[in-house]
């Protein structure tokens, strides 16, 4: 039986910055509204797969997760995109319950790729009313250790 993941993703801007590393949940859009902690995909793509001259398979390249959020508002997304895309440090699992530090590429999709909705609902924040997107996903690439 795999072991239940809880959630405890962070993020910070820049690689090798375990220190500037903060969860999800404390970090605020300009109207303070806090993200929702992301759920991963639950398995990781651990490269591209070549084959040999004997027919077995080798990885080559880094690893790569996605994580996804359930709703994000408007300025979460340009947040993200202005501050956090590119080069991060992040806190993840990748296939157990234990959580490390590493070093990625956060790419974030188009707009166009997302699906808007008009009035965000109460049942994801309290004191927010207004427009975002729905089931965002975000890749981080090139995962490497801390």
């Amino acid at each position: 039986m795999m072991a239940k993941i809880i959630p405890n993703y962070q993020l910070a801007d820049g690689n090798d910055n375990a220190v500037g590393l903060t969860a999800f949940p404390e970090i605020t859009d300009a109207n303070g509204v806090p993200f929702l902690m992301p759920r991963g995909k639950g398995s990781r793509n651990r490269g591209v797969r070549r084959d040999r001259l004997d027919c077995t398979q080798a990885r080559v390249g880094k690893d790569s997760i996605q994580i996804f959020f359930t709703a994000m508002t408007l300025e979460q997304y340009h947040l993200l995109l202005g501050t956090y895309e590119g080069l991060v440090t992040v806190k993840i699992s990748l296939t157990t319950n234990a959580f490390a530090n590493y070093n990625a590429v956060m790419v974030c999709p188009d707009e166009e790729e997302l699906t808007y909705v008009r009035h965000m609902s109460y049942m994801y924040w309290d004191d927010y009313k207004g427009p975002g997107y729905r089931d965002v996903p975000i890749t981080l690439r090139k995962l490497e250790a801390l």
